[in-house]
């Protein structure tokens, strides 16, 4: 039932991976010369992570891309189908039209056909929710990697920027201090910014692989996402609040109970039948593991593992010892439902600690990042071409430490984001995240770079 939620992680962890750009040098212009405003060839034609937008294609926003998941995700319409086979095997246990004394379990039969209803209209929802969970991280892994892709464009910008002055230093002597050493070293810088782009190319283009295949959409599908910065969601979830609603409104929580129900009857649907020394179950006609369970992890990333009920097709024996085999299902079936209250549980608060870490350290990161910035304004100002009024190693020190905790900045926002989303999906849709309706960040506040807006934050890819 949980283990849906554990391939996104494992993808998620990979992106992130790809995304993480701790030294992406993101240095505020020379003080010779300005940096440009945007990003005119500075590299080999890198692939665009999507298409431009043209008067046929329309750009979506993350509100439009869940509309269009719950329309055209195979997922979705594969549990609308399970549901209506559950519907047609309910019609025939009501259409058979014999005594109940000749067939006795036939009542019995009937109420675990409505409960096995019951759990494909949850099994209906589980699939709406990782359909939207998908969309949600797939989009804001997108959003990231562009917010990151902009810090590395402007880092390629002011470092050739500086560059050049450097290099005119050298040229004209008027900087004893500066050397051949030091274009070196820069070029260095440039390659490694360079190497960090593409890792933000990457991982632009596998978010929106991700979001087509949640779309419905073939590899070669055309999508044109509206945003290109990360979310100011102001959410504030309660973590009673999120415990309350996970436990009531999850569909993996009905399943459990549902399944626990038609197993009990079974005991009594065992029990009719004397002179059987073999009785078909519930199980004969329905899938009872159509939903992958969770397997656990054991290593560093523990995750404990889910219990699935289990019943076998037909119980042998007399009536007494196929009443005692179903009385152990049933058991075994109660405590799927406490392990299933206990993971659900667990899920939801720790999705809501890594909500409420990056929310504490979001604001810290901003304030150090907006400090950061001024300093290495204060150290650019002193960094002139004509006069070694201060060297050139402590204005790649402030100017590397600003990066940083941009990218940190970016990073931290992202999780928290993608924290809102998890307890979204964990609450049943319960809480509302807000991230579909949530505003970008200004640019401000996100502070790439110097600033210049240059990350091809127009719209445009």
């Amino acid at each position: 039932m949980l283990g849906s939620l554990s391939t996104w992680r494992r993808y998620r962890a990979r992106l992130l991976t790809g995304l993480a750009a701790p030294s992406l040098l993101a240095l505020a212009g020379a003080a010779a010369e300005p940096a440009p405003t945007a990003l005119p060839a500075l590299l080999p034609a890198a692939p665009a992570p999507a298409l431009a937008p043209s008067a046929t294609v329309t750009a979506l926003d993350l509100a439009a891309c869940r509309r269009l998941a719950l329309e055209k995700q195979p997922a979705v319409a594969a549990a609308h189908a399970s549901l209506a086979a559950a519907l047609g095997r309910q019609q025939a246990a009501n259409n058979v039209r014999v005594p109940t004394f000749l067939v006795k379990d036939l009542p019995t039969r009937r109420q675990q056909a409505a409960l096995g209803v019951a759990v494909a209209q949850a099994r209906v929802h589980l699939a709406e929710l990782n359909t939207l969970f998908g969309v949600d991280f797939s989009y804001l892994s997108y959003l990231y990697a562009r917010q990151q892709l902009a810090v590395a464009d402007d880092a390629l910008v002011n470092l050739r920027a500086l560059r050049k002055v450097v290099a005119q230093a050298i040229e004209d002597e008027s900087r004893r201090d500066l050397s051949r050493r030091d274009l070196k070293r820069l070029d260095v810088y440039l390659l490694v910014a360079q190497g960090r782009r593409e890792d933000a190319v990457e991982g632009a283009e596998r978010a929106l692989s991700g979001l087509r295949e949640s779309l419905g959409m073939g590899p070669d599908g055309v999508l044109v996402l509206a945003g290109q910065r990360l979310l100011d969601a102001r959410a504030t979830p309660s973590k009673q609040e999120v415990l309350d609603l996970a436990l009531s409104r999850r569909p993996e929580m009905a399943m459990a109970v549902h399944g626990a129900e038609i197993t009990g009857l079974e005991v009594c649907a065992q029990g009719t039948k004397r002179f059987h020394p073999s009785m078909a179950t519930f199980a004969a006609s329905g899938d009872l593991h159509a939903d992958p369970l969770s397997a656990g992890n054991f290593d560093m990333q523990y995750r404990p593992a889910a219990v699935g009920l289990e019943m076998p097709g037909k119980i042998n024996g007399s009536r007494a010892e196929r009443v005692e085999q179903a009385r152990a299902y049933q058991a075994r079936a109660g405590s799927v439902v406490e392990k299933t209250r206990g993971l659900l549980a667990l899920e939801t608060e720790q999705a809501f600690l890594r909500w409420q870490g990056a929310t504490r350290k979001l604001a810290r990161y901003e304030k150090a990042a907006r400090e950061a910035r001024g300093y290495f304004k204060e150290q650019q100002k002193q960094f002139t071409p004509a006069a070694p009024k201060i060297p050139l190693d402590p204005l790649l020190n402030a100017a590397l430490l600003s990066s940083q905790l941009t990218a940190q900045v970016n990073e931290t926002r992202y999780r928290q984001l993608l924290a809102l989303a998890e307890l979204e999906r964990a609450t049943g849709g319960g809480f509302c995240s807000g991230l579909a309706t949530a505003p970008p960040v200004k640019e401000e506040e996100n502070g790439n770079g110097n600033g210049n807006g240059n990350g091809n934050g127009n719209g445009k890819h």
